[in-house]
């Protein structure tokens, strides 16, 4: 039996609690569960998602990146799980590892009694290990991938009258939106001191006049709440809980935050792919020296440079490059370019803004004087 359970887990077959990482050992941690426990708002976040989960409906839960939207997902699907005898289906991973047509799997389900719900993330809850320092690692999906899936997904929906549930954050949800089936939406934030302060104590063990600092510092920031409050408390836990080092922990935290945001970047927007990023590195090139653009004018930019305008119209990459993000998104693009420019470092998305460098060095001169 739980060779089975094991391999419906793996097939993205989600059937009880610990299947959605809800189990406390050191291979599934999700810690912030618990802090979330003792925030009123972020708690009615997750009852709010659970409401609306229901048949028929595309429901999308959207908030600043960084900033839990995974989280409280998980803990309402753990809900809808336990009380409402639900089966979740991971879209992606099941639409990759099962020979069978999610339609045929949400019917099966419904043949078995129980309540299929779809489900889709583009970014997991890779950010909460157990060391997060050592254990710093993000493997989010291809956005272009994401949006095949969620087609699909939205095909099951309108002939089967599922449940759907994906998590957008901000940055993704102003690109897609428009492009979306008839939706309605959770807004997740973790602007709020109370489930940032438990979650600094969590993590450090330092005390409550540590975890409230940590907690100050971090609702100065627009997104990446949760991301900096976890990195920050660790990191305070290191340097033996000095109240006093609070702003060193955010300096480091900031950093660290921003590397994962890189690999965001490279990953996600840019598909992880060489020629795909040289495509469009011309253009985060310029989004870092030029505040706003419109859509438009950065096709007509990057069509203006050679590049092939089949490949420019309409992409995804460029509807994201080109809109108004938080600022450690901002800072992340900043530091990519800036990285690129002034150091020889032999990793993506570097490679790609080096090479776009050298290619269109004349069009970048007054840029780079």
């Amino acid at each position: 039996m739980d060779e089975i359970v094991d391999r419906l887990m793996m097939m993205g077959v989600y059937r009880i609690p610990e299947h959605m990482g809800i189990r406390f050992n050191e291979f599934m941690f999700v810690r912030n569960v618990l802090a979330r426990e003792e925030a009123p708002y972020v708690e009615h976040a997750e009852e709010e998602i659970y409401k609306q989960i229901d048949r028929g409906r595309l429901l999308i839960v959207r908030g600043p990146k960084g900033d839990g939207l995974s989280v409280a997902t998980i803990a309402a699907l753990v809900k809808k799980i336990l009380l409402d005898r639900a089966v979740v289906i991971d879209a992606k991973v099941a639409r990759d590892n099962i020979n069978v047509e999610l339609a045929d799997l949400v019917n099966s389900i419904r043949e078995a009694h129980r309540e299929p719900i779809l489900y889709l993330d583009l970014s997991k809850p890779g950010h909460y290990p157990q060391k997060p320092w050592e254990g710093v690692s993000y493997w989010p999906n291809k956005l272009e991938k994401f949006v095949e899936t969620l087609k699909d997904v939205e095909a099951v929906l309108e002939d089967n009258d599922a449940a759907v549930v994906a998590v957008l954050s901000d940055d993704l949800y102003s690109v897609l939106k428009h492009e979306l089936e008839e939706h309605a939406t959770v807004e997740v934030n973790s602007n709020d001191v109370y489930f940032l302060r438990e979650l600094a104590l969590t993590y450090s063990d330092c005390g409550e006049d540590v975890a409230k600092e940590v907690a100050k510092a971090v609702t100065k920031h627009d997104c990446g709440r949760s991301v900096l409050a976890t990195l920050a408390a660790d990191w305070m836990m290191r340097q033996r809980c000095r109240q006093e080092a609070t702003a060193e922990a955010m300096k480091a935290a900031e950093e660290k935050a921003e590397e994962l945001f890189i690999n965001y970047i490279w990953r996600t927007v840019l598909n992880g792919d060489r020629p795909y990023a040289n495509l469009h590195a011309p253009l985060i090139l310029l989004r870092h020296f030029e505040a706003s653009m419109s859509v438009e004018s950065a096709e007509d930019f990057l069509i203006g440079l050679g590049l092939p305008e089949h490949k420019v119209r309409g992409s995804l990459a460029v509807k994201w490059i080109t809109a108004q993000h938080c600022s450690l998104i901002d800072n992340a693009i900043r530091r990519a370019v800036e990285t690129a420019l002034t150091k020889r470092i032999d990793e993506q998305p570097y490679n790609a803004l080096r090479s776009a460098i050298i290619d269109y060095r004349e069009h970048f001169r007054g840029y780079l004087k």
